[in-house]
């Protein structure tokens, strides 16, 4: 570093410590300001780029004057800003390393650590000023064209070093990547080829034919579709990335596409017009395109997308305003509740809905309820189930609803608070004589309910709930007749519940009883007849 340019980096520390305002909120968890939450806020003059950090939630925006990067809190809309050591009009993030990566006019590219809220002191040079950045977090390289050139520059982020650079052919103008695919696609302005680029071996692979005068591209990652914008014919072409052809082409736009971003789970790409002053957008998935969904006072500079909130952050540059349009609704997709059911009574907890397309605005509705649910990802929300539902065994219909613009409710799936399975641990008592009328028998265990049923055998007897470790109940004399050993069971209906183990009741054969007997007295060797219960015809001598 030579010395004018330490004191340089000197100055901008120095600028950036003094400019550096961040409300108490902005870095830790807060509630969600009251609604409305502004459509737009004021910022600094001339704003130029915008990105969004989909793992934080924060957007990015430049301004020129002063020349700084200003930070927006998406939940709340509150802001926190850097000063720049020149102007600055187009960043990208690193999402991964929680990075921001800034085209200063000094032709550097700089490195600003989101989560130290600092500029790095390395610096990246080029030729020209920078037009544009692409990053691939998992490689860790960035990918950056210049103005006036027609080189590809390969940046390693973690060292702040560049790489190696690639000449095509042309103004090249717009660059996105493809993680899965670790592919870099390049068009150009005055060419009328999409350079695709193998990141790992930094070459040229292959190119696809488009309209000449493209400036800008974004890729689809799940559609493996890559949407072009043509600067000069008011067009969007659709390449398709497995096969490398044009397969869709819009061509009515309100004016020429200035600015593209896109919405990866909702397949939705953005079109800023500046001759229209509004946006459009290209459904990918429906290859529906819908001009002029909103309109703008200015003239939009750039323009990102939050998954999170499906909200188009937008700049004009002749203002110094941010706008943030509401983005059409997708319709939530529910395949899994987590856990399915639980077995009461219990205590409240948090469930997971599994699905697709969920946005922060989504909610989860048991029985037509909302209930306080937190995004988690576009396939997950989480959801706090009250206690006073696990009080009692039910099923309980859980659905996804997400509110206008467009939005929907998902299919339902059934929650089921299940009754506990008995257990049962004693009989009192467990030995009964037969032919003895009916018999009361206490059982002892755990989990009994108010419902629960006491078996004899298969035959369902009286029972009595005293707790859920206590039940009572009656044998019928008409089942004590004979002999034998029984299982006598607990069982809980459903949902859920079942039979617990079995305690086997022994029914033994009642002895001899004497109800009377005839004559009263007599000689010995009198013969006397002895009424009574029980005899043993077949062994006499056992009736003692």
């Amino acid at each position: 570093m030579t010395k004018s340019m330490r004191a340089r980096t000197k100055a901008f520390l120095v600028g950036l410590a003094l400019c550096l305002s961040v409300p108490a909120s902005f870095f830790g968890s807060s509630a969600l300001a009251a609604d409305p939450l502004p459509a737009s806020i004021t910022l600094g003059k001339k704003l130029g780029g915008v990105a969004v950090n989909n793992d934080t939630h924060e957007a990015l925006v430049l301004s020129e004057e002063p020349a700084r990067l200003h930070r927006i809190k998406l939940e709340n809309r509150s802001v926190a800003a850097l000063n720049l050591p020149e102007e600055a009009e187009v960043l990208a993030v690193d999402e991964k390393r929680n990075l921001a990566l800034v085209a200063i006019e000094d032709k550097k590219l700089a490195f600003v650590d989101l989560a130290a809220s600092q500029l790095l002191p390395e610096t990246v040079s080029f030729e020209h000023e920078i037009e544009a950045i692409a990053v691939h977090g998992e490689l860790g390289i960035a990918v950056v064209l210049e103005d006036e050139g027609d080189t590809v520059a390969f940046v390693d982020i973690a060292k702040r070093q560049s790489l190696v650079r690639l000449t095509l052919k042309g103004k090249l103008e717009g660059v996105a990547i493809h993680r899965d695919r670790q592919k870099a696609y390049v068009v150009s302005a005055d060419g009328s080829k999409l350079a695709v680029i193998d990141l790992k071996t930094r070459s040229l692979e292959s190119e696809v034919s488009v309209s000449k005068h493209a400036r800008h591209i974004v890729v689809d990652e799940k559609l493996d579709l890559a949407a072009v914008a043509n600067k000069e014919k008011k067009r969007i072409e659709v390449v398709d990335l497995k096969t490398l052809q044009v397969v869709q082409t819009h061509d009515n736009l309100p004016g020429q596409p200035y600015a593209l971003a896109l919405n990866p789970d909702t397949h939705m790409v953005v079109v800023a017009t500046k001759e229209a002053h509004g946006l459009s957008l290209l459904d990918l998935e429906a290859k529906k395109l819908t001009p002029s969904y909103a309109n703008l006072p200015e003239k939009p500079e750039s323009v990102a997308v939050s998954v999170r909130y499906n909200l188009a952050v937008v700049t004009v540059h002749d203002s110094n305003e941010v706008r943030f349009i509401e983005l059409p609704n997708p319709v939530p997709v529910l395949k899994e509740i987590v856990p399915p059911d639980v077995t009461v009574p219990a205590p409240a907890f948090a469930m997971m809905a599994v699905g697709e397309h969920f946005v922060d605005a989504s909610k989860v509705y048991l029985d037509g309820k909302p209930l306080t649910t937190r995004w988690k990802d576009p396939d997950h929300l989480e959801a706090d189930i009250p206690a006073d539902i696990l009080k009692t065994a039910g099923l309980h219909a859980v659905k996804v609803v997400t509110p206008a613009p467009a939005g929907g409710e998902s299919a339902t799936l059934t929650f089921t608070a299940k009754n506990p399975v008995p257990v049962l641990t004693a009989v009192n008592p467990v030995e009964v004589f037969a032919k003895k009328g009916n018999q009361a028998i206490t059982l002892t265990g755990r989990q009994f309910l108010s419902s629960s049923e006491v078996f004899f055998g298969a035959q369902k007897l009286v029972a009595t709930y005293v707790n859920d470790t206590r039940l009572t109940a009656v044998i019928p004399g008409t089942l004590l007749l004979e002999s034998g050993v029984v299982p006598i069971t607990v069982f809980n209906p459903g949902p859920g519940g079942g039979s617990s183990g079995f305690i086997n009741l022994t029914v033994r054969k009642a002895g001899p009883s004497i109800s009377a007997f005839t004559p009263k007295e007599g000689p010995v060797g009198t013969t006397v007849t002895i009424t009574g219960d029980n005899f043993d015809a077949l062994s006499p001598g056992s009736n003692r």
